[in-house]
C-alpha cells in the first residue's frame, strides 16, 4: 500500500513537472514571435520612414488585460509604429505616394479592408506577420482625430500611417498599460 502511494506521488510529480517545463518552453516561443514581430515592426517603420519626406515618428508596445479595473480577462500584447507626414496632404497623390511605398517595403499578402471616413481613415490593410496579426492604415490627421501615444510632443497634423501588431499573450511581454 505504501508503495503505491509512493509510485502515485512520483507519477502526479512527473505530470505536473511536465506540464510546467511545457508551459515554459511554450512562453518563451510565443516571446521570441513578440520579438521577432516588434524588430520586424521597427525594421520596417525604419525603411517606410525614410522615403516621402517623413517629419514625425514614434512607437508605443504595450500588453494588458480585457478588464481593466479587475485585472482578469485575456492578456493580449501588441506594439505600433506611428509616422507623420506633416508636409502631406489627402491628395489622391499623397495617398497613393505613401501607400505604394508602404505595400512595396512590408511586401506581405495584404488585404484591404473597409475604410472609416468619420476616423479619416483613408486606407486600411490587414496582413500576418510571426503568426500576429498586424494592420497598415493611413489616416488624415489635419483635424488630429487619431490619438498618438502620450509621451509624443511632436507635430500630429498630417497624414498618419500606422503599422500595429498585436495578438493574444501568455504573459506580458512589454510593459503593462493597465
Amino acid at each position: 500500500m505504501k508503495k503505491i502511494a509512493i509510485v502515485a506521488s512520483v507519477v502526479v510529480f512527473c505530470v505536473f513537472s511536465g506540464l510546467f517545463i511545457k508551459h515554459q518552453i511554450e512562453v518563451k516561443a510565443e516571446k521570441k514571435r513578440f520579438t521577432n514581430m516588434q524588430t520586424w515592426l521597427k525594421s520596417t517603420a525604419d525603411r517606410i520612414a525614410a522615403t516621402n519626406g517623413f517629419v514625425q515618428r514614434t512607437s508605443e508596445a504595450s500588453c494588458g488585460r480585457s478588464s481593466v479595473k479587475f485585472g482578469q480577462g485575456e492578456r493580449d500584447c501588441g506594439a505600433s509604429e506611428y509616422i507623420i507626414y506633416t508636409d502631406k496632404t489627402d491628395t489622391p497623390e499623397d495617398i497613393m505616394s505613401i501607400s505604394s511605398h508602404a505595400e512595396r517595403i512590408i511586401a506581405m499578402n495584404l488585404q484591404e479592408m473597409t475604410s472609416d471616413r468619420v476616423t479619416m481613415q483613408l486606407q486600411k490593410y490587414r496582413f500576418n506577420r510571426y503568426g500576429i496579426g498586424c494592420f497598415l492604415s493611413l489616416y488624415d490627421n489635419t483635424q488630429r482625430i487619431y490619438s498618438l501615444p502620450r509621451d509624443f510632443t511632436g507635430k500630429q497634423e498630417g497624414l498618419l500611417l500606422v503599422i500595429e501588431c498585436g495578438d493574444r499573450a501568455m504573459a506580458d511581454y512589454f510593459p503593462s498599460r493597465d
